[in-house]
Order: C-alpha cells, then structure tokens, then sequence
C-alpha cells in the first residue's frame, strides 16, 4: 500500500499484545526444541536419528495447519512447544 509521507499507522490494542506475545513464545520454543534435542539424544544415543525426527515433527506441524486451515496463532504455537 503505497501511503502518503505524512501518514502513519501504529498498531494498537490487540496486535500489540499479540506481538510481545510472540517474541515470548519465540524464545520458549527455542529452549523446547533444545530440550527436546538433548533429552532425545540421551535416550537414542543416535545423533542421525534425532537429526532427521525433529525436521518431520515440523513438517508435520505446517502441514496439519495447512490442511485444517489454521492460522499460525498462540494457540498453534503452544501446541508446536
């Protein structure tokens, strides 16, 4: 959208919260997908089969919301953690 140079848009209310959300969420599921790493590896003690397990856990994420048409949103996102 092409705007003029004297107008600007703020985002307010929900979408504010919804974005601190998400960078909160961000760091939380960086931390699992750690977790989940090391907890996998100690069990297997297989470095490939970890290696190719958590990339089609995610694949398997993207596509269930593709399929149901879900958006990506707090709930979702909690889910995937």
């Amino acid at each position: 959208m092409n705007l003029p140079a004297d107008v600007s848009v703020n985002y307010r209310g929900s979408i504010a919260a919804m974005h601190g959300s998400f960078s909160s969420m961000d760091f939380g599921l960086l931390i699992a997908v750690i977790l989940v790493y090391l907890i996998t590896v100690a069990q297997f003690r297989s470095f490939l089969m970890v290696m190719f397990a958590a990339p089609m856990g995610l694949i398997d994420v993207v596509w269930m919301l593709w399929i149901t048409d879900t958006t990506l949103n707090i709930e979702s996102f909690m889910g995937i953690i």
